[in-house]
């Protein structure tokens, strides 16, 4: 329903929220594919942040997009240094 709202112009519902939270959901999500690129991750999350008033749905996706591109990077960046250089 809410992935529905993002493309037929509905508006979507906000609430306040701890980003935190937020973030700590889309990182367990995520633990299979990072585990998969060895990538050990270890977010340092102030503690004294205020609650944010947004949609859910949608701050978690640009956080699961931030995830992604490190991904992309990371494996980037070890494919270039398994790479041997030739002289």
């Amino acid at each position: 329903m809410r992935l529905r709202a993002l493309f037929t112009g509905k508006e979507l519902t906000t609430e306040s929220m701890d980003l935190n939270e937020a973030t700590r959901e889309v990182i367990a999500l995520s633990m299979n594919e990072l585990q998969r690129h060895l990538v050990m991750l270890r977010p340092e999350l102030a503690d004294d942040l205020p609650l944010v008033t947004a949609n859910r749905v949608q701050l978690q996706q640009v956080i699961l997009n931030l995830l992604a591109m490190l991904l992309t990077r990371w494996s980037a960046w070890t494919m270039v240094a398994a790479t041997p250089h030739q002289n």
